[in-house]
């Protein structure tokens, strides 16, 4: 036993001793390569950049035109992808005669499925220690160099991104930890923030959604780079005055298109409420307006799968509310582009077919059935009844769409009738056009359970009642006296 625990110490010192003196090693070989961060990579043009089209995005029409004019390009690249839309613009910015061709819409296929992550190569570095590769050790090394490059010549573009790592076995704890460790070494003056390790209940907290029956604890490092929208419209409250559109919508016109913020917002048409007054939204929840369509029109959207998935990103953040702003965008699609009624019923199909396979429709729709057990504690029970009756003012014993649009109009939010029939059909499984308190606690159910996570009458029940607790009741001075 004496031996064991000795063995076990040598073998932490000795392990402690080989990792410092191989971090102390990276960092003088870097010391020795790169004498400072000032030398890291600056890219200056040869020449002044020749743009063909200063003012504006040119159309369809005419890039094909340009394509079939050109009797010979200096490049050609196939695919527009994050990679060939990268190799066109570094070839552009050389004053190459540059041609670009995709098959569908840009960054379609396996960009569009990107996590949009610089990363240095955690996976190389393994297989570099267990196959003694040293190729892949010096491809991890130069990965590292090129993000610390990239932080350098465009934070505007960057920054670290804080990664969690769930656990499920107690072996891979130590196992995970000592590779991300190492990693850290090998980044050197590199490294972005040390890793570190959360418990399994600091990884709930930041994660509920977790499996939590095995669950050990987890590990947090920092290995890539987050590639995001620069933000250059920083007065979103401004931009929400000079057009008269709602402040969330404002604030994602800013956060998500930049400087051209403007542009998309004076596309927006005339909503017909008192406020905001333009900028109407495809679906009430989600800041996105209808404007943003033409838009994606405008940078060369051809489908409706293009706008719900590769624009606004809708399918990703909802599919039951993606397809229900599909009617509206094929609409608008269709007018704009000339669709005939033939093509309109063709890419509503293809989109609703795209949402049920692709985007999880399906399965999210067999989450919760009549056979859903209720497994709440009392206290929630409580809670939830509590909600319920907030709306079901009468104790009829099930709400309908009538006593949500008379809670939500006493809080000043209004729901178009149709969308709110649609809500309200995906927790009612006896289809009998309402909502009784069992399907509701048959719903916060599925929810707490993980089996139902973005629940759009959920979230719209559990808004409302926070909004009325905060108002509290209306005092007798506030409503001008009483006897």
């Amino acid at each position: 036993m004496a031996f064991r625990k000795a063995l076990r110490r040598t073998a932490v010192v000795g392990g402690g001793v080989v990792a410092a003196g191989f971090g102390l090693s990276q960092f003088l070989e870097y010391r020795r390569t790169q004498p400072g961060l000032a030398r890291l990579a600056h890219v200056a043009a040869e020449a002044e950049l020749k743009v063909p089209f200063a003012d504006e995005l040119p159309s369809r029409e005419t890039q094909l035109a340009t394509l079939r004019d050109t009797p010979e390009f200096d490049v050609l690249v196939v695919g527009g992808g994050a990679t060939g839309a990268g190799c066109a613009l570094d070839a552009v910015t050389r004053n190459l005669k540059t041609a670009l061709v995709e098959r569908s819409d840009f960054s379609s296929g396996t960009s569009s499925r990107s996590t949009k992550l610089i990363h240095g190569g955690v996976r190389y570095l393994q297989k570099a220690i267990m196959q003694l590769d040293y190729e892949q050790y010096m491809m991890v090394k130069e990965a590292l160099h090129e993000r610390a490059n990239l932080l350098e010549i465009a934070p505007h573009l960057s920054a670290p991104l804080p990664i969690m790592l769930p656990v499920y076995k107690w072996w891979q704890l130590p196992y995970y930890w000592a590779g991300i460790k190492m990693y850290d070494l090998v980044a050197g003056i590199y490294c972005l923030k040390s890793s570190y390790v959360l418990t399994k209940s600091k990884a709930l907290e930041h994660f509920p959604m977790l499996k939590k029956d095995k669950l050990v604890g987890a590990i947090v490092y920092y290995d890539d780079i987050l590639i995001k929208w620069t933000q250059l419209v920083h007065d979103d409250s401004f931009l929400c005055v000079i057009v008269f559109i709602s402040l969330q919508v404002a604030q994602h016109l800013a956060s998500t298109y930049g400087g051209k913020a403007f542009d998309v917002a004076k596309m927006a048409k005339v909503t017909g409420q008192r406020w905001p007054i333009v900028g109407k939204r495809l679906v009430s929840e989600f800041p996105y307006i209808e404007a943003e369509v033409l838009y994606a029109i405008k940078e060369y959207a051809c489908t409706a799968i293009d706008v719900i998935a590769r624009r606004t990103r809708l399918g990703f953040l909802n599919v039951q509310a993606a397809d229900e702003a599909l009617p509206r965008i094929v609409h608008i699609m269709g007018k704009e582009l000339n669709w005939s009624q033939e093509k309109r019923t063709e890419e509503l199909e293809a989109a609703k077919k795209f949402l049920y396979h692709e985007m999880g429709y399906r399965s999210r729709s067999e989450q919760l059935t009549k056979t859903s057990e209720i497994n709440l504690d009392y206290q929630e029970v409580v809670k939830y009844k509590n909600r319920f009756h907030k709306f079901d003012k009468e104790s009829k014993g099930f709400i309908t769409t009538v006593d949500v649009q008379r809670v939500l109009g006493s809080i000043n939010v209004h729901i178009d009738e149709n969308a709110l029939h649609e809500i309200l059909n995906e927790v009612d499984l006896n289809k009998n056009g309402q909502v009784e308190i069992d399907e509701f606690l048959q719903l916060m159910s599925a929810v707490k359970k993980g089996h139902v996570s973005d629940s759009r009458l959920a979230i719209l029940m559990k808004t409302a009642e926070e909004t009325l607790e905060q108002r509290g009741p209306v005092t007798v001075d506030r409503s001008g006296g009483g006897v």
